[in-house]
C-alpha cells in the first residue's frame, strides 16, 4: 500500500495511466462491439466456458491447477521468482477475461504454467523413495528413471493431445481480406494519384521535422472507410484510412456513415481531407447469400456516433396473417438516409417513394417497464409521402412512424448524390437490389465543390 501511495505521489501519469488499464476489464458500450475485446467467457446467448476449450483445451484446467500450487508456495513464502510469476499469470488472465483479445498474450503464461506444473510433478517423482521400514531410501533406479519418463510422456500428451484435434482448424483459419478486397485496394493504388505527390509518406524519415519537408501536404488526402479495415488500406492500397483498428478516427467515421444528408456527409469528408469512400458488404444490414440469418456491422456505428440504435430500426412485436404474435424489424426513415445505405445499396442513385408509404401504429412500452418491446396496433397506408408525414407530424410521442420491414426497399424517396459517384467494385456479385447488382466492395469517389 505505502508502495502504491508513492508512486501516485511521485509519478501521478504514469499512475493514472495503471489504472485506467484495468477499465478494460469493464469495456463499454463501444468497445463491446470489438468481438477481441468483449469478455471471453460471455457472448450473446450469456456465460460460456467453450472459448476456453477452443482455445486452450486441457491445458488451462493444468494452468489452474499451476496456479493453486504457485499459491501455496506463495503462502508458504518460498520463492520471489515464482512469486512473480504467480503476480504476473493472474494479472494477465484477468486481463483475457475482461477482453478476449489478451489470449494472445495469456498463452504464452498458460505454457509456462503448464511446463511448470509438469515439471514439478515430475521432480516430486524423482524425488520419491521406497522406504525400507529404517528410514534410509534407496537411490533412483530404472524403475524410477522409466516411471518419470512415462509420466512426462502422459503429462505431454494429456496437455497437448486434445489440442492437435484443433490444428487443422487454426491452420486453414483465414480472417484477412478477401479476394474481392485485395482486388479493389489494388485497383485503387493503381489507379489513383499518390498521396503527398511522390508517395513520401512510405518512405522512412529519421525525424518529424524531416516528415513534414519531405511532402507536398497539399496533396494529400484520405480513404474514408469503416475503421475496421485501415490497415488493409494502409497495406494494400498504400493510401491513408481516415480510421483503423485502433479505432483512432471510427467517431468521425460513425458520423459520415449516419449521415442524413449529402452536404452533412460532405462536410464530414472535407474535413477529413477523404477523397475515396469504401464499404463492402457487412456494414448495412444484410442476408447472406445461402443464409437467412440478418448480420452486418450497421448496429455498431451509431455507438460510436453517440446515437440510440432504435433511431434507425428496432424490432416490434406484430400480428401475422395467421394471427400469430411474431417479432420484426421496422425500418424507419432514417435508416434509408444514411450514406451507409444511399451509398452501398442505392448507388447514390434517386430512389422513388413505394406505391403505398405506411405508416405503422405503435403501442409504446408503459412507463413502469420501459424494456417492453413495442407493438404494432395496425398499419395506415398513403398515397403520398407528405400525407403520410402529416399523419404521422400530428402524434409528438412516437406512437405513428413511417417504416417498412425490407431493409432493401426505402419507405421514403430518397435523392440522388451528386458528388458521391461509384468509381470501381469487386467482381464478386451478392445480391441484386432492384436490378441493379451489388459486388461485394465498392469503392466510391469524392468531387470537393
Amino acid at each position: 500500500m505505502i508502495a502504491v501511495l508513492l508512486i501516485k505521489a511521485f509519478t501521478p501519469v504514469l499512475f493514472g495511466r495503471v489504472i485506467s488499464e484495468f477499465g478494460r476489464l469493464t469495456p463499454d458500450s463501444r468497445v463491446s462491439t470489438i468481438t477481441e475485446a468483449r469478455p471471453l467467457l460471455f457472448n450473446r446467448e450469456g456465460f460460456t466456458l467453450k472459448p476456453l476449450w477452443e482455445m486452450f483445451t486441457t491445458t488451462f484446467p493444468m494452468a489452474v491447477i499451476a496456479i493453486a500450487l504457485l499459491s501455496w508456495r506463495f503462502i508458504r513464502g518460498q520463492s520471489a521468482a515464482r512469486s512473480l510469476l504467480l503476480t504476473w499469470s493472474v494479472l494477465v488472465l484477468l486481463a483475457m477475461f475482461g477482453q478476449s483479445r489478451f489470449a494472445y498474450y495469456a498463452a504464452v503464461v498458460i505454457a509456462i504454467l503448464v511446463g511448470f506444473l509438469c515439471q514439478a510433478i515430475v521432480h516430486r517423482a524423482w524425488q520419491w523413495r521406497r522406504s525400507d521400514g529404517r528410514k534410509s531410501s534407496t537411490p533412483p533406479g530404472l524403475w524410477q528413471k522409466a516411471t518419470c519418463t512415462m509420466l512426462a510422456v502422459i503429462l505431454v500428451a494429456v496437455a497437448l493431445g486434445p489440442g492437435l484435434s484443433r490444428l487443422g482448424v487454426v491452420i486453414d483459419y483465414y480472417d484477412g481480406p478477401s479476394s474481392d478486397w485485395r482486388e479493389v485496394l489494388t485497383w485503387l493504388r493503381e489507379n489513383s494519384p499518390e498521396p503527398y505527390g511522390d508517395g513520401a509518406y512510405l518512405r522512412p524519415c529519421g525525424s518529424r521535422e524531416a516528415f513534414l519537408a519531405d511532402f507536398d501536404r497539399a496533396t494529400g488526402y484520405g480513404v474514408m472507410s469503416w475503421w475496421d479495415y485501415g490497415y488493409w488500406i494502409n497495406a494494400i492500397a498504400c493510401r491513408i484510412p481516415c480510421s483503423n483498428p485502433t479505432q483512432a478516427g471510427a467517431t468521425e467515421s460513425a458520423r459520415f456513415f449516419l449521415a442524413q444528408d449529402e452536404a452533412s456527409a460532405c462536410r464530414i469528408l472535407d474535413d477529413l481531407g477523404a477523397r475515396y469512400v469504401i464499404l463492402d458488404w457487412l456494414i448495412p444490414r444484410w442476408t447472406k447469400p445461402g443464409s437467412g440469418k440478418v448480420t452486418g456491422k450497421f448496429a455498431a456505428i451509431p455507438l460510436w456516433a453517440d446515437e440510440p440504435l432504435n433511431k434507425y430500426y428496432e424490432r416490434v412485436l406484430m400480428t401475422d396473417a395467421r394471427g400469430r404474435i411474431v417479432s420484426k424489424f421496422l425500418y424507419y426513415p432514417e435508416y434509408y438516409r444514411t450514406m451507409c445505405m444511399r451509398l452501398f445499396i442505392f448507388s447514390g442513385l434517386a430512389i422513388s417513394a413505394p406505391e403505398k408509404i405506411k405508416v405503422y401504429l405503435i403501442e409504446l412500452p408503459k412507463p413502469s417497464d420501459p424494456r417492453q418491446r413495442k407493438r404494432v396496433l395496425g398499419v395506415q397506408e398513403f398515397d403520398r409521402i407528405e400525407d403520410a408525414e402529416r399523419f404521422a407530424a400530428a402524434v409528438s410521442d412516437g406512437s405513428r412512424r413511417i417504416a417498412n420491414e425490407d431493409p432493401y426497399i426505402p419507405c421514403i424517396p430518397l435523392k440522388r448524390l451528386t458528388r458521391l459517384r461509384l468509381l470501381h467494385q469487386s467482381p464478386s456479385v451478392v445480391a441484386t437490389i432492384a436490378r441493379r447488382p451489388i459486388a461485394q466492395v465498392r469503392l466510391f469517389e469524392y468531387s470537393p465543390e
